[in-house]
């Protein structure tokens, strides 16, 4: 006697896809530079063919992603000054 093999019909499975938040990058955001001994009073930012000044102490709108830059920037100083330290303190 022959059986009759039968599959169960496969499950469909639903992904939900999560959407990334979509911004405008020229939208305008406030971006304020700290003051800093010895530096430049301005800071030149420039992306993509998109340049411009900021002045330090001062709050100003720029574009996100000028501002994106900026905090790039900032975090970036910030891990060398902490890698200096760390290296400074390796050799006492």
């Amino acid at each position: 006697m022959a059986t009759k093999k039968t599959t169960a019909p496969a499950e469909e499975t639903v992904e939900e896809i999560e959407e990334e938040a979509v911004y405008d990058p020229y939208e305008r955001v406030p971006v304020k530079l700290p003051r800093v001994s010895g530096a430049d009073e301005i800071v030149y930012v420039s992306v993509n063919e998109y340049s411009c000044t900021i002045p330090r102490g001062k709050t100003v709108m720029v574009p996100r992603f000028i501002k994106e830059e900026v905090d790039r920037s900032e975090a970036a100083k910030e891990a060398l000054h902490a890698t200096e330290e760390s290296l400074m303190n390796q050799g006492k």
